[in-house]
């Protein structure tokens, strides 16, 4: 038996929201690289997620790609 610091990632989506979450600001490319259906349900995906964390999320789309930064919530 051992004591471990947290808990395994839970698993089952297509996007890696256990790093996109984190606070870095991260440039992906959400169909070249977790092969989404479209740039804009990639940045719905992204709201979701940051609303089921209780976090804010600052998503830039660009011509080089999507820019993703999870913050925290004011208050």
């Amino acid at each position: 038996m051992k004591k471990v610091d947290e808990l395994p990632v839970k698993t089952g989506s297509k996007y890696p929201w256990h790093k996109l979450l984190d606070g870095s600001i991260w440039l992906v490319d959400p169909v070249e690289e977790f092969g989404a259906v479209t740039i804009e349900h990639f940045r719905a995906a992204a709201y979701d997620q940051a609303s089921k964390h209780h976090i804010s999320i600052h998503v830039y789309l660009r011509d080089e790609g999507v820019y993703v930064q999870a913050v925290p919530k004011d208050g």
